[in-house]
């Protein structure tokens, strides 16, 4: 599967006179086309997008760079456009739908797995490596609406492919060569128990290692990155789901066809296992 957004193309549904559309692709028609018409200022209660989308430079008319600050809905204003339009209809409901997200929560489950696929690497660090992805994942929170925001902005789909085989590397030293350590016992004084510090392990006189020397090792690269991406990739598809279902029969222009993206692309159709999900708090995505 590519990074490109897939959904169904548009197609006037007779019916019931209204157009048929995917919803990634909807969300791109609000947050690319109709949703930037609104120059500036904030509606209140909306979400907006720290960091790279809070202000961009653009080029003026000048030729200028100029900042402009997104607007209420979380995207950069059309500049060009014949004064200030007012957003299709439907596109102000899709907005209101992604607010929604924000009061879901993605929990973590001890043994939930995203690195099935990952080879080399122990039991320990493959479940080390899920609860770091944990922590890196970006749809925490109330961040997965600005997620969402962020992918129909962008046009791309979040990633879930593998960065290729793990390696297992010897830690270096500051000279760039491969780092010993050693355990030593140090007192604490009179009448305390002595402790055990880690030194340097290698001997510069003798120029080899001291006896009882050890390596550290780390993977390369480090699967907890691959486990945050497919963590966002999960939590995304999951809020695709709740917006399609959200926004049946809402709208006065569109009806919503779901997604078609699987939860877990990178594992072979045939193949079931269990694994604990994350469960969304108080929200129509669990189970997704």
């Amino acid at each position: 599967m590519t990074n490109g957004l897939a959904s169904l193309p548009t197609h006037n549904a007779s019916e019931a006179g209204k157009k048929l559309i995917g919803i990634e692709h909807l969300l791109q028609w609000a947050y690319r086309q109709e949703l930037p018409k609104v120059g500036g200022g904030s509606r209140s209660g909306g979400i907006g997008i720290a960091g790279g989308w809070d202000a961009v430079s653009r080029f003026g008319e000048l030729g200028t760079l100029v900042d402009v600050s997104a607007n209420g809905f979380g995207c950069v204003p059309d500049l060009w456009s014949d004064g200030e339009a007012e957003p299709h209809a439907d596109a102000l409901a899709v907005a209101a739908s992604v607010d929604r997200l924000a009061d879901m929560r993605c929990e973590w489950e001890e043994g939930y797995d995203v690195l099935s696929d990952v080879e080399g690497i122990t039991d320990a660090e493959r479940a080390e490596s899920n609860r770091l992805g944990f922590d890196i994942a970006r749809a925490k929170g109330d961040q997965l609406a600005a997620l969402v925001m962020r992918v129909a902005m962008i046009g791309r789909a979040p990633t879930w492919e593998g960065h290729g085989p793990v390696e297992r590397r010897v830690e270096l030293g500051p000279k760039g060569q491969p780092a010993w350590y050693r355990l030593v016992e140090r007192s604490e004084g009179e009448g305390r128990a002595p402790v055990m510090v880690e030194m340097d392990g290698f001997d510069a006189r003798r120029r080899r290692p001291f006896e009882g020397a050890f390596q550290k090792h780390y993977l390369d690269p480090h699967p907890a990155m691959l486990a945050g991406e497919r963590l966002d990739y999960q939590a995304w598809v999951a809020a695709l789901a709740f917006l399609s279902s959200d926004l049946d029969g809402c709208l006065v222009a569109h009806r919503v066809a779901p997604s078609l993206r699987r939860p877990w692309p990178w594992e072979d159709e045939g193949v079931v296992t269990f694994r604990p999900r994350i469960l969304p708090v108080q929200s129509p995505l669990a189970g997704v």
